[in-house]
């Protein structure tokens, strides 16, 4: 219960924007815990993310589909550029 209370009042909404690094945002689209909504608006507001959703899937994405969600992650971490030094 206590984690329940500790994600329901944890608020970094204003600290998106100054976030520079590429970001994916993925979301089972029958999540109940963070619902689609969530990640629609933590990805709009991180300049730059990508947003995915996994069609059917709950808040146990790396149970529920863990191919789809290594394809998903292996194809973002394939599009970001390599950049000596960072």
């Amino acid at each position: 219960m206590g984690d329940l209370l500790a994600s329901d009042r944890f608020n970094m909404v204003d600290c998106l924007g100054a976030i520079r690094s590429p970001a994916l945002v993925i979301c089972g689209t029958e999540d109940k815990l963070t619902p689609l909504r969530f990640s629609q608006t933590l990805s709009s507001q991180i300049p730059g993310a990508a947003l995915q959703t996994v069609e059917g899937a709950g808040h146990m994405l790396i149970l529920e589909q863990p191919v789809r969600l290594a394809k998903l992650i292996s194809v973002f971490l394939a599009s970001i550029p390599y950049s000596p030094g960072m």
